[in-house]
């Protein structure tokens, strides 16, 4: 008889951990449809450019914090593509501007925006082959300055 007992406990723990997970409509999980499907679906938005905006003050943010930005971003890009390649073309922007223009002035925040990309990387973000790009320009731009 106590056999019988623990095989039907069995069956009704299993029933209830299957019903555990909710389905997509029931009231206990986030009503996900009224979130935004694209979070640059066009550029009058300005939400991802404040954004941008932000993550690229990585000047003001502690060297080992860089990782924390960086992965913040990726967790972004999974769920709109378009906001990674923003982001990353922002900031190689800003570093070949920043290289171009006055290499020696603004070291402190160079740096910060190269170990960022550098984090960016590590997470998939950008790809090897931007890296020894940016790696060029800066040598390239480097020893520019020599010259002159």
């Amino acid at each position: 008889g106590g056999g019988g007992a623990r095989k039907s406990d069995e069956s009704t723990s299993t029933s209830n951990t299957s019903n555990t997970s909710n389905p997509p409509n029931t009231p206990n999980t986030p009503n996900t449809q009224t979130l935004p499907t694209s979070l640059a679906a066009s550029d009058t938005s300005p939400i991802p450019h404040l954004l941008i905006k932000y993550m690229l003050k990585a000047s003001d943010v502690r060297s080992a914090d860089l990782d924390l930005i960086a992965s913040l971003a990726a967790g972004l890009t999974r769920r709109h593509p378009s906001f990674g390649v923003m982001l990353v073309d922002s900031l190689l922007e800003w570093i070949r501007a920043a290289a171009e223009d006055a290499p020696h002035l603004d070291r402190q925040r160079r740096i910060a925006h190269v170990k960022l990309l550098g984090a960016m990387f590590t997470f998939g973000l950008c790809s090897a082959s931007t890296i020894w790009d940016t790696l060029d320009l800066l040598l390239s731009a480097s020893l520019g300055m020599g010259e002159e």
